[in-house]
């Protein structure tokens, strides 16, 4: 989906008041396969039919899915062979962070964290782990992150900005990591 189609559809989302089921819609008409519960909020690539995410994850902003590479025909000829394009597939339950890359061809288990700013480079097999940097790779567990963390978590959900910035203000704590 090219980006000026995607900001109509980002602002046609919220003048309808349907928000994210609305654009997880559009990709799913664009032939991408996602399940139920799953939000995204950033733009998908040219071939969305090379996408799977499953249920219950999260997209966050300025995702990057590159399913395409059209470097081989650099070397083997245009008019020989082109293009190379392969699939992404992400599991349930999996969180993707913000300006984080995913090349063709990687697939995530359930219950992966993709810390922001990673660029994954390779598939992992192993549910529940945490990846980080570039290239990615295994830097914690999902379970640790919840456990060390918990004392932190808010709840936010189908609270209105005003109401998130008071519940953010009151709770906030200066974390020594």
């Amino acid at each position: 989906m090219n980006k000026v189609k995607y900001l109509f559809i980002l602002v046609l989302s919220r003048i309808l008041g349907r928000g994210n089921d609305f654009i997880v819609g559009q990709f799913r008409k664009c032939g991408m396969t996602i399940g139920e519960g799953t939000h995204i909020f950033s733009n998908i690539p040219a071939e969305p039919y090379l996408i799977e995410i499953g249920s219950n994850s999260s997209i966050s902003t300025n995702v990057s899915f590159v399913t395409h590479d059209a470097s081989v025909g650099v070397f083997l000829g245009r008019d020989n062979k082109s293009d190379l394009c392969v699939r992404i597939k992400i599991g349930n339950n999996c969180f993707i962070g913000n300006n984080s890359i995913l090349l063709y061809g990687v697939s995530l288990p359930d219950r992966t964290l993709v810390a922001s700013g990673s660029v994954v480079t390779k598939s992992v097999t192993e549910s529940g782990l945490i990846l980080g940097g570039n290239p990615a790779r295994v830097i914690g567990r999902v379970d640790d992150f919840l456990e060390k963390n918990k004392e932190l978590f808010l709840s936010l959900q189908g609270k209105s900005s005003a109401e998130k910035k008071k519940i953010i203000l009151q709770s906030n704590k200066l974390v020594v990591r």
